[in-house]
């Protein structure tokens, strides 16, 4: 029966599409992502239990800074390698070559300053000194990684993107929580910093033997004005993006306390297992992304589009209805009584999924002026509604201005393209209506949580059907598996 099935799908003329071939660097993607996603979860109960409160606070501190550095002390230059790849394949080798020069020497300038003010920069930072002097080291990690996954991405080697992140993320986590046992009781925080710089050398090994052959040294002006020109412009839209991510957690920590704080973040850790299906889906399609818009056609991009967004939409519902089961399994019972947020943060990264389907055509006209203004707006809005309503209402207004953010995010990123750039635009009646089948799905978690009072069974019979409809709703025109004239449900299952 099994034999049956494997031959079945993978006959399917959806698999052996272009579109198939996109789902199967999504599996290589997402799989990567969970196993990474689940080390995270992992390491939360073990080294709450090694470190203090304090080492614990001081190492998620340090760790925000290196994402900042990465971005701030590159100009943000290192990210437009992957746009240019599909631009200029040919002078490809010439542009990374540059742009990992550029980088590198920007990153040497601002280690010799941190060394040199590292004291104030810690008073700055809050940090122990000692904490200073690994910032930019983290952060070159952060951009070899960034250069490995944008190439290899783009040329449509997802198992490399995997393999370094497992790799770098469970070496590094035996590793750290190895050196954090081993490390005097008082500075326990720094094995994890020690560990993180030897997996800096070993993943920064890898990365170099891997991208060796796509290195060429031939400076070339033309190719530092497209790095600049396309990567500073964007600088306010990763540093704002920051903010729309995390400081819903800092608002609430600052209003309410640690502890608040850290029950918000519980609910947001569990709400990225839909980030991990968003970016799994859209990183695989990035080739035929630019393949589409670029030979006009548009016809197929709004068919591909429509798919990815059923299969997010459908995984929003999954994630939705049984959210709180998956918090009920994953965290202490200390934890439990902000389940009920996870939902409405779901259903805001959901938001921000939909949000690639209009943001990547600001990317391809090169016009990322327009992606920092948005991006910069909504970081705003979120801050003035965090300010407004969690002294009101608590750590739910966090949950409520995520889903304010993003909804605005994803409406004037829709204007910019239609009105400005004036670029194709998915229709949108295809969007809204995969958009409500979520928010029904995420009304009815709401009702059965506040009105309803249903046994195990019945809760458990409502949500499998609620999602087998979804999944109706949104897949079933998707998936009309084909073999001949006959279709494939049937196929699979007639008798020989």
């Amino acid at each position: 029966m099994i034999k049956k099935i494997r031959a079945k799908i993978g006959d399917s003329k959806l698999l052996q599409s272009d579109f198939g071939e996109t789902l199967k660097h999504t599996w290589t993607y997402l799989s990567g992502s969970v196993a990474l996603k689940s080390l995270s979860i992992i390491g939360i109960p073990i080294m709450t239990r090694l470190l203090t409160e304090e080492d614990y606070g001081i190492l998620n501190i340090f760790f925000t800074y290196t994402v900042l550095a990465a971005t701030i002390f590159t100009l943000n230059t290192h990210v437009g390698t992957g746009r240019y790849y599909f631009e200029n394949d040919q002078d490809f080798k010439s542009f990374f070559g540059t742009s990992l020069v550029v980088s590198l020497s920007m990153l040497i300038a601002t280690f010799l300053a941190t060394v040199v003010y590292a004291e104030p920069i810690a008073r700055f930072l809050d940090l122990p000194v000692i904490c200073i002097y690994f910032i930019v080291p983290f952060a070159f990690s952060n951009v070899l990684k960034s250069f490995h996954m944008q190439i290899f991405r783009a040329k449509r080697k997802s198992k490399k993107v995997r393999s370094l992140s497992l790799i770098s993320g469970y070496l590094g986590f035996v590793l750290g929580v190895l050196l954090v046992y081993l490390h005097p009781v008082e500075e326990r925080f720094m094995g994890q910093l020690w560990a993180g710089l030897i997996m800096m050398v070993v993943s920064g090994s890898i990365v170099f033997y891997r991208l060796a052959k796509y290195i060429k040294f031939d400076f070339k002006w033309g190719h530092l004005r497209y790095m600049f020109s396309f990567g500073v412009p964007l600088m306010p839209a990763y540093l704002s993006g920051f903010i729309l991510a995390q400081f819903d957690t800092v608002m609430i920590g600052s209003y309410l306390g640690k502890a608040e704080a850290g029950q918000y973040s519980f609910a947001y850790n569990i709400s990225m297992l839909m980030v991990m299906v968003v970016n799994a889906l859209f990183y695989s399609w990035t080739p035929k992304y630019f393949e589409y818009m670029k030979a006009e056609n548009y016809e197929q991009h709004d068919k591909d589009t429509l798919k990815l967004l059923s299969i997010i939409s459908f995984s929003a519902c999954g994630l939705i209805l049984f959210s709180d089961w998956i918090g009920y399994i994953l965290g202490s019972v200390s934890f439990h009584k902000s389940l009920y947020l996870i939902p409405l943060i779901i259903f805001g990264q959901y938001l921000m999924g939909i949000n690639p389907i209009y943001k990547r055509h600001i990317s391809f006209s090169k016009k990322t002026i327009y992606t920092s203004v948005i991006v910069l707006l909504a970081g705003a809005l979120n801050i003035w509604l965090n300010s407004i309503y969690i002294p009101k209402i608590g750590a739910a207004a966090g949950a409520y201005t995520t889903v304010a953010s993003y909804m605005a995010m994803l409406v004037l990123t829709y204007l910019a393209v239609k009105y400005c750039i004036k670029l194709h635009v998915t229709p949108v009646l295809g969007i809204v209506a995969r958009v409500l089948v979520v928010v029904a799905v995420c009304g009815f978690y709401y009702v059965d949580f506040y009105f309803l009072e249903l046994s195990v069974f019945l809760q458990i019979v409502l949500k499998f059907g609620l999602l087998l409809v979804s999944g109706l709703l949104l897949l079933w025109k998707m998936f009309p598996f084909q073999s001949g004239k006959t279709p494939f449900a049937k196929n699979l299952f007639k008798k020989n």
